[in-house]
């Protein structure tokens, strides 16, 4: 609370900082083919189910996350 008018002022900062998050899957989409408008595309397409879909894409996103992985692992060189 060291920055902070008082106490209650200290506790929404904290909150705030608690409850950052990121959408992993949108900020990496385009190296994880294009993950972020998989459930947009599969809602519109009424012929697939959304299991099989997922299905279908596991190992091609697999071996995506994999190479994004070792790709950001790499920046800590």
């Amino acid at each position: 609370m060291k920055f902070t008018r008082d106490s209650d002022s200290g506790r929404m900062i904290e909150l705030c900082h608690e409850n950052v998050t990121i959408d992993f899957a949108a900020q990496w989409s385009n190296k994880l083919g294009d993950i972020n408008h998989f459930f947009r595309k599969t809602a519109d397409a009424k012929s697939e189910a959304i299991a099989s879909t997922l299905q279908k894409n596991q190992k091609v996103w697999d071996k995506s996350m994999g190479k994004l992985i070792d790709s950001l692992e790499g920046l800590d060189d």
